[in-house]
């Protein structure tokens, strides 16, 4: 297998796994389970960054950090394409 077939397999991996996450949250938010739902949006969003940045050839460590892994995924971005940033409560 060459590297883009091996990148390309890992980044499918990594949005297939925030998809069923994302499939669990409505599951679970429609059976009145808010919190346990909102944190498989969590992990939703913890996975599609990691997606991103295993397309970007972006080293990461092991972390739930999604304002770490935000900060990482920013720096593949050229600051003329980027949106300004809103500052979280």
């Amino acid at each position: 297998m060459n590297p883009n077939e091996l990148l390309a397999r890992e980044t499918r991996a990594w949005l297939a796994k925030a998809f069923d996450d994302l499939k669990s949250a409505r599951v679970l938010a429609n059976a009145g389970l808010e919190g346990t739902a909102l944190y498989h949006c969590q992990q939703s969003a913890e996975k599609r960054l990691k997606a991103f940045l295993t397309w970007h050839n972006q080293p990461f460590r092991k972390t739930h950090n999604l304002k770490e892994l935000g900060n990482l995924a920013i720096g593949l971005i050229p600051r003329s394409r980027r949106r300004p940033r809103t500052r979280m409560p």
